[in-house]
């Protein structure tokens, strides 16, 4: 395979591929630190669970999760007893990124676990509530 490089278009690369024929190939570079370029490009195939925002927060956070294919999804609130004090999402999400804000207003001050539970398997992380 003969490699032929344009001078004036650097992200693309033309091969050879037959005596007569020329594949022309075009390279998207992804920002992996800020997901630009497509939703969630550093999970690959996995899902995902991120770290609350803000953490610790007063009343309300935000829970950002990543599906990489449709699924069935339960995001729950859970005391540090292992008490379920509260499902925010429950059904048939499509994939992509998404986000799940948590009013807390009406409970204690102290250390929770959310989880992201889909037919995958289920992932948790510690939050902390301050009032």
């Amino acid at each position: 395979v003969e490699v032929k490089k344009d001078k004036y278009a650097p992200r693309d690369t033309l091969l050879q591929v037959w005596p007569d024929s020329l594949l022309s190939i075009s390279l998207q570079l992804l920002d992996s630190t800020s997901g630009i370029g497509s939703a969630g490009p550093q999970y690959a195939n996995a899902f995902a669970l991120e770290q609350n925002y803000p953490n610790p927060f007063n009343a309300q956070t935000i829970i950002k999760y990543y599906l990489p294919v449709s699924d069935f999804v339960e995001v729950a609130i859970y005391d540090i007893t292992g008490r379920k004090m509260e499902t925010l999402e429950s059904g048939y999400i499509r994939s992509g990124e998404h986000r799940v804000a948590w009013n807390a207003a009406d409970y204690a001050s102290g250390i929770y676990v959310y989880k992201l539970i889909t037919s995958e398997g289920t992932v948790s992380r510690k939050c902390m509530l301050i009032k």
